[in-house]
């Protein structure tokens, strides 16, 4: 074999490996910049469930909210459907507020019945989103 030929075998066999070496380079790279991606999009998703656990913490405590204006549930099925909800950070101190109301008018003492009509406007002026309702169970119970 020549010197030509074996420099032209030399060459290709080189010209091969880096070729080789480079792509699994890049798809190590894609690879990584794949887990990236997806780390980030947890990191995203996790930002936004508090969102998501408000939105539907607002649905439900609608919802349990006109069942109970509508007259169709006790006192103490009201209690019992605020109390299974579950409530996300931002809204821990108007959960606390309504379950004492309900509790204040479950135990039916009429200083306890002023005081809860008393938190409940408060939530009211509040709590826009939920004036309409809490009004009706104001209008309805007081």
């Amino acid at each position: 074999m020549s010197i030509g030929r074996i420099l032209f075998l030399a060459i290709f066999l080189f010209s091969a490996s880096t070729v080789l070496a480079t792509s699994s380079l890049f798809e190590k790279m894609t690879l990584d910049s794949i887990k990236e991606l997806k780390q980030q999009t947890q990191v995203i998703d996790q930002f936004n469930q508090p969102n998501q656990l408000k939105e539907q913490y607002r649905q439900d405590l609608l919802g349990v909210l006109s069942r109970f204006s509508g007259k169709n549930i006790s006192y103490q099925e009201f209690e019992k459907q605020l109390l299974s909800l579950t409530v996300p950070v931002d809204y821990q101190e108007l959960h606390f507020s309504l379950v004492a109301s309900v509790t204040d008018l479950v135990n039916n003492q009429p200083e306890d019945i002023n005081l809860s009509k008393n938190r409940l406007e408060s939530l009211t002026k509040a709590y826009s989103w939920l004036a309409a309702n809490l009004s009706l169970i104001i209008a309805n119970n007081f």
